[in-house]
């Protein structure tokens, strides 16, 4: 065996054995400390040898402990969370949710404006921020859509057209894949979207102690081979509701969210590390 092929080999081992160590090293980190700025250097290392591009300011340094939950959810599914939307909206006389103007799909609704119903039942003719989020509040408030969770929203203009992004919050975490859109011109609302949307009870569980971001990290860049490089953007530690929550209780895990360049978004059980997407 010719020696140039022996000393590929045998820094290929040692590269894993690295890396092995370093896993079981950070794996020791306990919640509530905070990494040293050589394991981020350690961990951004280990991402550029796999094909993933991180900045070390990107890279939390600090875990928390986070509180696991249950929601007992009032919909069977997103057709059944529709059809009770458009029964509230019909005893105001609105709308919104018209059997003719939704579609349906596996976990998510969508309602379209064929005229763009108004809210407060008269167009404004007049829009701004502020209107338009207490527009959409209003609306979301009278379908039903916010019972349950802390609610934290979000407005974005452009061109005239504004979009109020709900999101729902526990405990000040997010569950970071769950979204209920507004948009909203002078007419009034265009469009209503809502993904993995969380309708019901919530049952507080125990706190859990979670992994670090580094060793979620390097996690992530063993998990596989990647056609391309891909540079991480954004980093959040939340909640994953996933799909398929039917009616009855649906747990709701704690996670670190990988976020990367291509849009694509991983989420990781920060209890055991293990991908749920």
């Amino acid at each position: 065996m010719e020696w140039s092929r022996v000393k590929s080999i045998m820094i290929g081992v040692f590269s894993i054995i690295n890396v092995l160590l370093f896993i079981g090293y950070i794996g020791t980190i306990k919640t509530g400390v905070s990494v040293s700025e050589e394991t981020v250097g350690n961990t951004v290392a280990i991402l550029g040898a796999n094909n993933v591009a991180a900045r070390a300011d990107v890279i939390p340094r600090k875990t928390r402990e986070i509180r696991a939950f249950s929601v007992k959810n009032r919909f069977a599914s997103p057709q059944a969370a529709a059809d009770s939307f458009w029964a509230r909206a019909q005893s105001g006389g609105l709308e919104y949710f018209n059997p003719q103007s939704v579609t349906i799909g596996e976990n998510s609704f969508e309602y379209r404006a064929r005229d763009g119903a108004a809210f407060g039942g008269a167009a404004s003719g007049k829009l701004d921020k502020k209107s338009a989020e207490a527009g959409a509040k209003k609306i979301a408030a009278l379908l039903g859509m916010t019972a349950g969770m802390t609610i934290e929203t979000e407005v974005r203009e452009r061109g005239g057209e504004y979009t109020v992004l709900f999101r729902q919050v526990y405990e000040g975490n997010a569950v970071l894949d769950t979204c209920l859109t507004f948009t909203l011109d002078a007419r009034g609302v265009t469009r209503i979207y809502g993904e993995n949307w969380l309708c019901g009870e919530i049952d507080g569980g125990g706190f859990s102690p979670v992994r670090s971001a580094a060793e979620i990290l390097v996690g992530f860049a063993v998990s596989g081979n990647r056609a391309h490089a891909v540079e991480i953007t954004d980093i959040q530690q939340g909640y994953f509701a996933g799909s398929g929550n039917d009616a009855g209780s649906a747990e709701v895990v704690p996670v670190w969210k990988i976020s990367t360049d291509d849009g694509n978004a991983y989420y990781y059980d920060a209890r055991n590390g293990d991908a749920l997407r």
